[in-house]
């Protein structure tokens, strides 16, 4: 779903010249930019998740998070994009995996310092290809025994938050569903921290 995303997304920024992206005012401890406007970035950073519902989960650790921007003033306003996930998938204490992420729709993007509404609407045509609306999954994994759950349907719309200087955010889903109708609450913060610390 992400890999499509930024496919639509690099099409659209084409030969576009280097881009103003927001500057965060924490180091980051890894970043790219793959093309001008698109900023990768990783970030130490202390994250807090809560999954209530089919799938309990509490957690709470530092842990790099990485952050994907495409903004700036040359880049095509219907391609500004945002996403936001840990940088690798998180063990559970017991023996879960976890991954979780969030997107908001390209062209719902307008820079940092905003609260944005997430659901599958609000996806917007680049290059003459329709784009996703936005996202938000929640996956636990397990080998032993089998396990694999993924929670990525809006039961209702999610709220996204983002702080002017980048360094805090939040998701909040009130009801995020897996393909057969089981439902999960979702809440998961993150404060991005120094370079040196985490």
């Amino acid at each position: 779903m992400l890999a499509r995303r930024l496919v639509l997304l690099l099409l659209a920024l084409g030969t576009a010249c280097a881009s103003s992206g927001g500057a965060a005012p924490v180091e980051p401890i890894r970043q790219s930019t793959p093309t001008p406007g698109y900023w990768d970035r990783a970030y130490n950073s202390r994250i807090t998740l809560e999954v209530g519902g089919d799938a309990a989960v509490t957690f709470e650790r530092e842990t790099p998070i990485r952050i994907i921007e495409i903004f700036g003033d040359e880049v095509p306003s219907n391609a500004h994009f945002f996403s936001v996930q840990p940088d690798q998938p998180l063990l559970l204490e017991d023996g879960r995996l976890l991954r979780f992420s969030a997107d908001l729709a390209p062209g719902t993007y307008e820079g940092p310092g905003k609260t944005y509404a997430m659901s599958e609407a609000g996806g917007t045509e680049i290059d003459g290809v329709q784009s996703l609306g936005s996202g938000v999954y929640v996956e636990l994994i397990r080998a032993d025994p089998p396990l694999q759950a993924r929670y990525d349907v809006f039961g209702e719309p999610c709220t996204f938050e983002l702080a002017g200087d980048y360094t805090t955010g939040s998701v909040e889903c009130p009801r995020l569903l897996d393909a057969e109708g089981k439902a999960v609450d979702l809440r998961w913060s993150w404060t991005l921290l120094p370079k040196g610390e985490s």
